[in-house]
């Protein structure tokens, strides 16, 4: 593998906006990323040219540095990925797809998942078989904050190997425990 293609405002997995090649020096995995357990599980890419904005091309921001980190208990949050439907499904979707759930308590996900959840980690509740899946890997836990609209605060890391539609909690990379690492590997100000 020489790099990845990051395809860019589309809903439509064959139809992007624009795309961009990112050669495997401009993706910088935590340096404590560990592939046994999934600690760490965070990975930042710098994209070959500024991107341009448009009505299907927008950021999302991420939480403040210095603000005070709610735990994001019992919020509604979206996620969003290209990752099988269901378990049977043969491949990844086509379409872009998303899910509405709540997030859930670290001790709620580790009754499932034990020390496999860390505080690094958030969860959401995916009862009736609503959840991440296969493919969907790296995709985005956003909440509806009232004072910016959404804003980042998960990335899509690992669900139950028993299945993705059997109503265990589904696991992400909690974004305001790598703020730190974020700023220092990106080099962007925290504004």
């Amino acid at each position: 593998i020489t790099g990845v293609i990051v395809y860019l405002g589309s809903t439509h997995r064959l139809e992007p906006k624009k795309t961009y090649r990112v050669a495997l020096t401009d993706i910088h995995l935590h340096h404590h990323f560990h592939l046994g357990t999934l600690e760490n599980d965070i990975a930042l890419m710098r994209l070959p040219a500024q991107v341009a904005l448009s009505d299907a091309i927008q950021p999302i921001p991420l939480p403040k540095l210095y603000d005070n980190h709610p735990t994001y208990e019992y919020l509604e949050a979206i996620t969003s990925g290209w990752g099988r439907e269901n378990d049977a499904s043969p491949s990844i979707s086509t379409y872009l797809r998303y899910v509405v759930r709540y997030t859930l308590t670290n001790p709620e996900c580790q009754f499932v998942y034990g020390n496999s959840v860390k505080a690094s980690n958030i969860c959401i509740d995916t009862t009736g078989g609503k959840s991440t899946c296969s493919g969907d890997s790296g995709g985005p836990l956003a909440i509806n904050d009232d004072s910016n609209g959404l804003m980042l605060i998960g990335l899509t890391s690992f669900g139950k190997s028993s299945g993705c539609t059997n109503g265990s909690p589904a696991v992400f990379t909690r974004l305001t425990s790598y703020l730190n690492w974020i700023y220092q590997t990106s080099g962007v100000a925290n504004i």
